[in-house]
């Protein structure tokens, strides 16, 4: 839920910039496992190596792939009306397919955690 994922990041939080191995300051939200129950989201940052995470942090590794990117602007908490203009509009009129895939949102320096605002980017994976 939306509400579940807001927990997630104020959990993750304390972590950035902390997690061994990060490179950079980007921080990533994962969509993926889509199923008709729901699907997974886990919040992070890009590593150079797991095998220096503390136990408390999950790993998931994501394959390089082509990407249709999509920026916000507004605030975190209208983001559900970007996603649905991608789907119902830029899918659509575009021909593109999205592929199984995971996609995520893409959250670099400029992005501030504490107003919600500093736009991110939106990555969906094509077929």
């Amino acid at each position: 839920t939306n509400a579940g994922m807001a927990a997630q990041w104020g959990e993750f939080a304390p972590w950035l910039g902390q997690v061994p191995g990060q490179q950079g300051a980007v921080a990533y939200g994962v969509l993926y496992n889509d199923t008709e129950s729901g699907i997974d989201y886990l919040t992070g940052v890009a590593v150079d190596d797991f095998g220096r995470l503390p136990p408390a942090l999950a790993r998931l590794r994501i394959a390089p792939r082509r990407y249709a990117v999509f920026g916000h602007a507004g605030h975190v908490a209208s983001i559900a009306e970007t996603w649905q203009s991608i789907w119902s509009d830029w899918f659509p009129r575009s021909g593109m397919t999205a592929a199984d895939a995971p996609m995520f949102e893409r959250y670099s320096e400029r992005f501030d955690p504490r107003t919600g605002f500093g736009g991110f980017e939106l990555w969906i994976p094509l077929d």
